[in-house]
């Protein structure tokens, strides 16, 4: 059994935010509703809306940025060593 306060799971939620409407302020709510029982950790792109990770910060999640490209219209995440760590 876990100590009193420690959380028993982690998720590393990959967003590339690029843009905000209702997937993301869904998923602002479901954080909101789990930020207590589970450590969540956010991989955003650099140039996500302010608005989204505003609101991941006000939650006090910890979001961690990476560098994106738009190729023919889709996102692209360009991970590295970093990004890899936090995956383990």
């Amino acid at each position: 059994m876990k100590a009193e306060g420690s959380k028993y799971m982690n998720i590393l939620s990959i967003s590339h935010a690029l843009g905000f409407g209702g997937a993301q302020l869904s998923t602002l709510e479901f954080f909101e509703l789990l930020k207590d029982s589970i450590e969540i950790k956010v991989l955003v792109c650099d140039n996500a809306t302010k608005s989204f990770v505003d609101g991941l910060s006000s939650l006090g999640l910890k979001v961690y940025r990476v560098h994106c490209v738009v190729k023919l219209g889709y996102p692209v995440m360009l991970l590295n060593s970093s990004v890899e760590k936090l995956v383990r």
